[in-house]
């Protein structure tokens, strides 16, 4: 038996079935959350009101968007194991190179940097 979410993870497991049977199947979800910070010339800057689009996160059909609050923590529940591409959008600004591909596995912090365009 083989089920998958949207080809984001996919959950495998040998079973003995006989006769009729009825089979719920509940997928791990984890949390995957940051910062969203650019690096200055004295150190690093959270970035508030950034957008962090995520096709794979949250409950229960994904496409989810959310926003950066002044602390530039964004956070997502109920996402699954495996890579969940972001979209990032803040004006002026463009996501450095592979920052935007994080790999889940369990709870994951994953922290973005922008550049200044």
């Amino acid at each position: 038996m083989s089920a998958s979410r949207w080809e984001v993870v996919t959950y495998t497991k040998t079973l003995t079935i006989s006769g009729d049977t009825r089979l719920d199947i509940e997928l791990p979800t984890y949390t995957l959350s940051g910062v969203v910070f650019e690096r200055t010339l004295t150190g690093t800057a959270l970035i508030e009101d950034v957008e962090v689009y995520c096709d794979g996160c949250g409950s229960p059909y994904g496409h989810t968007f959310l926003h950066t609050g002044a602390d530039g923590v964004y956070s997502f529940s109920y996402t699954y194991s495996g890579t969940n591409p972001l979209l990032i959008s803040k004006a002026g600004y463009a996501a450095s190179a592979g920052s935007t591909r994080p790999m889940v596995n369990g709870d994951t912090r994953f922290d973005i940097e922008l550049v200044r365009r």
